[in-house]
């Protein structure tokens, strides 16, 4: 996931396959955030900035989901 173009990729694919949310490890993105890319929203825990791009976790939600979600902190990587 460490390339701009894979996030788009993944979003592609979960909109032909119709897939709601999906859990992403390795992902490999500094710092934590969120983010959207098409009609998905990233939510992601990673290294902090500086650090080797290793481990790192994400949640990918289509925007029904993304709206039904109450809360989130990120701890770690």
């Amino acid at each position: 996931m460490l390339t701009p173009s894979s996030a788009h990729l993944l979003v592609e694919e979960l909109a032909r396959a119709k897939v709601n949310i999906m859990a992403l490890q390795e992902v490999r993105w500094s710092d934590a955030g969120e983010t959207t890319v098409g009609d998905y929203n990233y939510l992601w825990s990673g290294p902090p900035e500086g650090q080797p791009h290793q481990g790192g976790v994400a949640l990918v939600l289509d925007q029904t989901s993304y709206c039904a979600l109450i809360t989130w902190h990120p701890i770690n990587s």
